[in-house]
């Protein structure tokens, strides 16, 4: 991946990542397949043996010159999908904080990667996201709380979390006794879980400020990549729709109306995905500039690609709410990785913030 930084190289990249998709999950699969855990852990096997898991690894360590960027690209095709691989969790939430473990934490290079989930609760500026407190207990780790808005259940069976006293993170088994996991459907499909942990053995390790906010920060950018993704899948949608549907003896996208709306979520699809693959780059080089880079791409994401789903839904009109049809998943899950990481309100302060320190 050490080109990754080449226009060329990463749109063929992208090609390579989509036409593999589009073999192992076919888009007009996509909802059973993702109701299927073992067909979700034979495309965690495939992702590992692509080398998807690890394309951010070498990006965990700012200024490597690449990683960050294609693992962006992956994460948004998997969007597009409608794939629930954990990848913004494994791969780059968990990346900062992997990087620092004590030995044995990691598995050889030699293993496949395991998926991991992750929970920053209060910490990674999830509002109501919870909180857990580690405690020392003699050769190891209890952890006791509870975190909301974990995803990538039950492919994952390891939690990393954020804990108090901090800065520090934990490890903890979701098959440990005293785990308690509550499915919590809503906005997100699949849908996110309640982890409720009782003096839970634990590995935890201490990490720097810095190092909580680079989860977190990456965390907000996987979320806006993989929801580029989706939004970009149901824009597809509603522009094979107004080519096609009639009414009034003509197709729809004839209307001016119609055709204003595609016209913007064009220009949305396209700002969002610059500034993503901008701020992906520019962590890549190691440049200074790079958290607000980072901040710009989230707070500019989060209204655009919500709005491109509402345009979709409209021109999709009815069919767009059939949750037999996949427009309904893309459509939520836009909405929930745009508010996941305190989304694009902690962009605009992270931006903002950054601005005046200058």
């Amino acid at each position: 991946m050490s080109d990754a930084r080449s226009d060329d190289t990463l749109a063929l990249f992208r090609e390579s990542v989509r036409g593999l998709l589009e073999r192992r999950w076919p888009a007009e699969r996509a909802l059973e397949l993702a109701a299927d855990p073992a067909a979700v852990a034979r495309m965690w096997d495939e992702a590992v043996a692509q080398g998807w898991v690890d394309t951010g690894a070498a990006g965990a360590e700012a200024g490597s010159g690449a990683g960050t960027a294609a693992l962006l690209v992956v994460v948004e095709e998997l969007g597009r999908a409608a794939c629930p691989l954990p990848l913004v969790d494994t791969s780059l939430v968990a990346a900062p904080a992997l990087a620092a473990a004590p030995p044995g934490v990691t598995p050889p290079p030699h293993q496949p990667a395991p998926a991991l989930a992750a929970a920053l609760g209060d910490a990674g500026g999830e509002r109501g996201g919870g909180a857990v407190e580690v405690r020392d207990a003699g050769n190891g780790a209890a952890v006791s709380g509870r975190v909301r808005f974990v995803e990538g259940l039950p492919l994952a069976r390891r939690l990393l979390v954020a804990g108090h006293p901090g800065p520090q993170v934990a490890l903890v088994d979701l098959d440990a006794p005293r785990v308690t996991v509550t499915a919590t459907p809503g906005l997100a499909v699949p849908a996110q879980a309640d982890v409720t942990l009782g003096a839970v053995p634990a590995v935890a390790w201490e990490v720097g400020d810095a190092t909580l906010a680079e989860m977190a920060r990456l965390g907000r950018l996987g979320c806006s990549a993989r929801a580029l993704g989706a939004a970009t899948r149901a824009f597809d949608l509603a522009l094979e729709h107004a080519r096609t549907r009639q009414q009034f003896g003509s197709p729809i996208g004839r209307f001016q109306a119609i055709q204003h709306r595609l016209a913007d979520c064009a220009i949305l699809l396209d700002a969002t995905r610059l500034l993503i693959e901008r701020a992906g780059r520019s962590r890549d080089d190691g440049r200074a500039g790079w958290p607000d880079d980072a901040a710009a791409a989230v707070a500019f994401a989060g209204p655009s690609l919500r709005r491109v789903a509402r345009e979709a839904q409209h021109v999709l009109a009815g069919v767009g709410y059939i949750e037999e049809h996949v427009a309904p998943r893309h459509f939520r899950r836009v909405h929930a990785d745009t508010l996941r990481y305190g989304g694009a309100a902690a962009g605009r302060s992270g931006l903002a913030g950054g601005l005046l320190d200058r």
